[in-house]
């Protein structure tokens, strides 16, 4: 059809190259750290990756707003420009997080969503979500989902988390449909065991706290190929019912499902030594006094032979670019994988690799 007089033609979609030169010049640009700011939290979910640990390595004592106010001042004449807010709880430390915001522009806040955090605070919030109702209420200590949809109700920050268990694989559908009504985004997080919870799970630890709960009443929220079978159907069911609400690559999940085994190398503790989530001289983790985490991570509790966390898995995932370069078709998949993590992620504001998400 010929072009309508006076009209210029659609710029073309740009090629795998063009889009990798800009993933490379804007990815560059982000220099990260993470910080928990807050060691309190208003619920108790079953296997938190931040108290479902021995007691004796829980941090007890936080730090004051004024504190996190220097060290976040010392962060940002470091380099750092984007920020990974979490605790326990971060909504319970507001202060802290306004003095991340007053020092560096962009970040994210993973969040329960029981509190609201103001409007002018500009980072992404990422809001958990275990599943719907009594099982919600469960597997948390509350069911707080309706009360979170509430307080996020069509807030462009928002992301809503929908954690994967093997339990609560029927509720992917209707979650989305609740985010699709409440005018949110949802993407997805495979449950992750950390060390002592999995040895509770094996029946190697005891029911020692509110976080080990639920061991003896059935079935375990761990998964296997089967559940991941049926959580990939329902995810696809529910991205095909709601393509504007659902913010997830299929070509990412079928990644994070192998075995491990197969996408990480394990020393002989059982620690992925090629994570892309591991500290290091730059990309640091504060913990709730302020002072910097000596472990392998920024959920050092989790076990790295279960560990397929969204945060985490996402960050190795794009680490493994090499395992895709040589195919066309897997390069662009692993791009537009990228290009929702960005949707995710990134502000709101049109600061972003907007290059990603148009495919040639």
């Amino acid at each position: 059809m010929n072009q309508p007089a006076g009209l210029a033609p659609p710029d073309p979609a740009p090629s795998t190259a063009q889009r990798m030169a800009e993933l490379r010049r804007w990815l560059f640009r982000l220099k990260s750290s993470s910080y928990d700011v807050s060691n309190e939290c208003n619920l108790t979910c079953e296997g938190c990756l931040y108290f479902a640990r021995p007691a004796g390595q829980r941090r007890e004592k936080g730090t004051d707003a004024a504190a996190w106010d220097r060290l976040f001042a010392q962060e940002a004449a470091r380099g750092i420009n984007f920020v990974y807010l979490a605790g326990a709880e971060p909504s319970l430390a507001l202060p802290s997080v306004r003095a991340a915001a007053r020092h560096i522009p962009r970040g994210v806040v993973f969040t329960n969503g029981t509190r609201k955090i103001p409007r002018d605070i500009p980072y992404r919030l990422h809001i958990s979500l275990w599943g719907l109702g009594e099982h919600s209420a469960e597997l948390r200590g509350a069911d707080v989902t309706a009360k979170a949809l509430r307080n996020y109700r069509d807030d462009p920050r928002v992301v809503f988390v929908f954690t994967v268990t093997a339990e609560n694989i029927h509720e992917i559908h209707p979650a989305a449909g609740l985010c699709r009504d409440h005018g949110v985004v949802l993407t997805y997080n495979y449950f992750s065991p950390t060390l002592e919870y999995g040895r509770y799970l094996d029946g190697q630890a005891g029911q020692d706290n509110q976080y080990f709960r639920l061991r003896d009443q059935g079935p375990t929220l761990r998964h296997d190929n089967a559940s991941f079978a049926r959580a990939r159907a329902e995810i696809a069911r529910a991205q095909a019912e709601f393509p504007k609400t659902v913010r997830y690559s299929m070509h990412y999940n079928d990644w994070i499902t192998q075995p491990l085994s197969s996408l990480m190398t394990f020393d002989a503790e059982g620690i992925a030594v090629d994570c892309g989530n591991r500290l290091t001289d730059w990309h640091r983790h504060y913990e709730a006094d302020a002072t910097t985490s000596s472990e392998k991570c920024c959920s050092p509790n989790v076990d790295c032979r279960e560990c397929r966390g969204y945060a985490m898995g996402l960050a190795t995932y794009f680490k493994s670019f090499l395992r895709f370069r040589n195919d066309p078709g897997e390069l662009a998949n692993w791009l537009d994988g990228l290009a929702i993590w960005a949707d995710l992620f990134l502000p709101r504001d049109g600061d972003r690799p907007a290059i990603l998400g148009a495919r040639a």
